[in-house]
């Protein structure tokens, strides 16, 4: 996989599934991104460290539970490949739905990730994941 435009390819594909999976919270679909192993390390801005498929399991029922999300869009800004390893470094906006009492609330998330994406018997998993969000300065 030492090829950068196939792993940008496959990359922009891995992404656009876990993308569909966020706007239908379709969890098993994103948890099956994920490679269930003792290697596996998820963490964010927030402090949330992550290091097993059922602690992941509950931090994305906890999104989906104060989160309709509308949309995502992401771009991949930088990658690195070899045989069996893809680094990756993007930036992703999500547009969602928050309720606040009976108020609606409606709000883009602007991350920066970091994934780290490895292949096992043929297929590509997510080992690592470090999300950040963004901060814009006002024009």
């Amino acid at each position: 996989m030492a090829d950068l435009d196939l792993a940008t390819k496959l990359v922009d594909q891995f992404f656009s599934e876990i993308a569909d999976s966020y706007c239908r919270k379709d969890l098993d679909s994103i948890i099956g991104h994920y490679k269930p192993s003792s290697g596996l390390l998820f963490w964010n801005a927030e402090g949330d460290t992550i290091r097993s498929i059922d602690q992941l399991t509950l931090w994305y029922e906890e999104l989906f539970r104060l989160f309709e999300i509308k949309s995502v869009n992401f771009r991949v800004e930088e990658i690195y490949a070899d045989e069996s390893t893809i680094v990756s470094g993007s930036l992703w906006v999500l547009s969602t739905l928050r309720t606040l009492g009976e108020e609606e609330l409606e709000e883009e998330q602007s991350l920066r990730a970091t994934h780290l994406l490895k292949q096992h018997d043929g297929r590509w998993f997510i080992h690592h994941l470090h999300v950040s969000p963004t901060h814009f300065l006002p024009d």
